[in-house]
């Protein structure tokens, strides 16, 4: 007996085989395509069919990114004190620092002044007619001192005249000496208040005698006469006050100093710091001079 060309085995795949492509072969019969290329144009196959391309999606949209919050600035940790070298030592307690130097504060220099005469000169005018009068006065009274009444009311009128018309004289000297280099002279000025205050004591004791007797011959004169003398002393220093006024007046026109400080001084009550101690005071007397 012959043996078969094909086994079993052989015969069941090459009939399975053959079962697949007649299941195969309509589903491949009727598809249009098997791939892109198959199909015209730009279409594409998709499950056998040839079909327009899906349209393409629109790209998410990026969500909002949160502004990046400013950096803190850098810290500096600071610097770490230093150690005091090794032969440092505290010193001993009790121990006080040693106090600066005193140094006395700077003067600023005076403001430059300009001289005036004022009215010196009117002043020293005044001053001699007053003085003639009241001296005039003080003879008529002498001359009627045997009556009461002529010889009192015109001792009254004369000291009351001279009582006010010196202190108006000094005044008008003192005004042309606002300038430091004016000075006038006070020697005449000491001798003029020292008479002034003896004649109007010597005047006043006179006026309380009226009526209590007979006054000694030449005492109400002589009171005139020192009364006198007295306005005197301030003219003659309202002229001098003047007359250097005027020269310092004129060299400053012509453009010499306009401060031109005479030597001389006057002591002052003064309160400064302690030198030993800055944080107490100490007064005294300084001689405050000018140049």
């Amino acid at each position: 007996m012959a043996r078969p060309l094909v086994g079993r085995s052989a015969r069941s795949l090459i009939l399975a085989a053959a079962t697949l492509a007649v299941l195969l072969l309509p589903a491949t019969a009727h598809a249009q395509c098997t791939k892109d290329t198959d199909c015209k144009g730009n279409r594409v196959c998709r499950m056998g069919a040839c079909e327009d391309p899906l349209p393409a999606q629109p790209a998410p949209y990026p969500a909002p990114q949160p502004a990046p919050y400013p950096a803190a600035p850098a810290y500096a940790a600071p610097a770490a004190p230093t150690a005091p070298p090794a032969y440092y030592a505290p010193p001993p307690a009790g121990y006080a620092p040693p106090q600066p130097a005193y140094v006395a504060p700077a003067l600023a220099p005076p403001p430059a002044v300009r001289s005036d005469p004022g009215w010196a000169a009117g002043a020293a005018t005044y001053g001699i007619i007053s003085g003639v009068v009241a001296l005039g006065l003080a003879i008529g009274a002498e001359a009627t001192k045997e009556d009461t009444i002529p010889a009192a009311p015109l001792g009254g009128v004369a000291t009351a005249l001279f009582a006010a018309s010196l202190p108006i004289v000094a005044i008008g000297g003192s005004s042309a000496r606002g300038h430091p280099s004016v000075t006038g002279s006070l020697g005449l000025r000491i001798a003029g208040w020292i008479a002034y205050g003896v004649t109007l004591a010597d005047a006043a004791y006179l006026l309380s005698q009226v009526g209590q007797g007979e006054v000694d011959d030449g005492l109400i004169l002589s009171v005139g006469l020192l009364g006198t003398a007295a306005m005197a002393c301030f003219v003659v220093d309202a002229r001098l006050s003047a007359a250097e006024a005027a020269r310092l007046q004129a060299l400053e026109s012509q453009g010499g100093a306009r401060a031109s400080w005479r030597s001389g001084g006057v002591l002052v009550p003064v309160v400064l710091r302690a030198p030993g101690n800055a944080h107490r005071l100490a007064a005294g007397l300084a001689w405050a001079a000018r140049f």
